[in-house]
């Protein structure tokens, strides 16, 4: 038996480096246990005893107001939806302000920065593999100013959105950094990184996959794949940039998706 280096003891409790270097700073996740099991995570730093330390947008429950009989088992609910930390909305909520240090709030024992949850996982509660981020949480991140999340944005290392699906042949709108059109193409290869696109000038782009749209005309059969109005179908009654009206039969009556909303015709 030797007794280690008072130096060299935080690097003897570490993990395995196998495990260890599957992960990096700046590395998108998602977690496979617990409440934020399915929950995307981006590294934010490795943690001396080999877990992750990552962002993520919280899941906050409202204030338990209800009377807990004794004996009597928890139902099991679904979890909490996700929404930026908001310290004015947590005190007028739970009538309690959570404590702040500096630009980090502490509430609930949880950490958050910029609206983001600071949260602490190991190795085996995460995972890097087959790694998608859902419309909802990307609107979420781009709306904190989280320098970390900004760079990543910077970065184009945002992962493949969960709910675009898209296949060689298809015709789609190419993007600027800024968001105005280039111009249509059709997909020649998708990969995890980047989109190939022909343009119909002939030019081939090699495109990060917010930087393209699906092409939606007038007259299209179209499904809603994602918001409260998920798993609505219509037919596609005007197109007015990135935004869409859509006419929605149910039954009898005629409603319209006009900018987020339905409405009776």
């Amino acid at each position: 038996m030797k007794f280690i280096p008072m130096g060299n003891r935080i690097q003897a409790l570490r993990l395995p480096k196998d495990r260890e270097l599957k992960f990096t700073v700046r590395q998108w996740v998602w977690v496979v246990k617990g409440m934020y099991k399915g929950d995307l995570g981006y590294i934010k730093e490795l943690l001396p005893w080999g877990g992750v330390r990552l962002l993520m947008v919280p899941r906050l429950p409202p204030p338990d107001r209800s009377s807990k009989k004794k004996g009597k088992q928890p139902r099991s609910t679904a979890p909490p939806p996700l929404g930026l930390f908001d310290p004015l909305a947590i005190k007028k909520i739970h009538n309690m302000a959570p404590k702040k240090i500096e630009n980090t709030y502490f509430f609930n024992s949880d950490q958050f920065e910029d609206g983001l949850l600071v949260k602490d996982f190991g190795t085996s509660a995460v995972s890097s593999a087959s790694v998608f981020i859902s419309t909802e949480a990307h609107t979420f991140f781009l709306q904190s100013p989280h320098l970390s999340i900004l760079e990543s944005k910077q970065r184009n290392t945002f992962p493949n959105p969960t709910e675009w699906q898209l296949f060689p042949g298809e015709l789609v709108q190419a993007l600027s950094d800024e968001g105005e059109g280039i111009g249509l193409g059709h997909i020649c290869n998708v990969n995890s990184m980047y989109t190939e696109v022909e343009l119909k000038s002939g030019i081939l782009l090699n495109l990060d996959w917010y930087n393209i749209e699906k092409y939606i005309g007038v007259g299209d059969f179209v499904k809603v794949v994602g918001g409260v109005h998920r798993g609505r179908t219509g037919f596609v009654d005007c197109v007015n940039g990135s935004d869409i009206s859509i006419i929605e039969t149910l039954g009898k009556e005629v409603w319209f998706f006009f900018f987020g909303k339905f409405v009776k015709y």
